[in-house]
């Protein structure tokens, strides 16, 4: 486990809200989740541990780079997209986080955070290839 992802995010005291996500994300932070009591880390806010069920949940940086664990591209877009465009699963050092990739992937590459997009008014994560 990278020493990044571990390290608790200052701002956010017990579980994070979907707020404290957000707000975290626009500064170019990627805001996950632990359990106090297993581990577990996802890369959302959540209520409960996905794994044990515990309330004690933890907000945590996430690394900002990772590995294509799954990749695809939408063809058939929702409102606010103009053109087709390639999502992916990353593996940011164990936790999974779904993004919008801006280039080209395959599964195995190597991936950073680089932006983000609002279509609808709400941020997500946009990663780019590492060179």
């Amino acid at each position: 486990m990278s020493e990044e992802r571990l390290s608790p995010v200052a701002d956010v005291q017990g579980p994070p809200e979907y707020d404290d996500w957000r707000e975290l994300l626009e500064e170019g932070v990627l805001l996950g989740t632990e359990c106090e009591s297993c581990g577990w880390t996802t890369a959302t806010p959540k209520r409960r541990c996905g794994e044990c069920g515990n309330e004690q949940l933890e907000g945590i940086a996430l690394p900002t780079t990772g590995d294509v664990y799954s990749e695809t591209t939408i063809n058939v877009t929702p409102a606010g997209f103009d053109d087709s465009y390639q999502i992916a699963i990353v593996d940011l050092d164990g936790t999974l986080l779904t993004a919008q990739i801006d280039g080209s992937v395959e599964i195995g590459d190597r991936v950073r955070f680089g932006d983000i997009v609002t279509p609808d008014g709400r941020p997500a994560p946009v990663f780019e290839p590492v060179e």
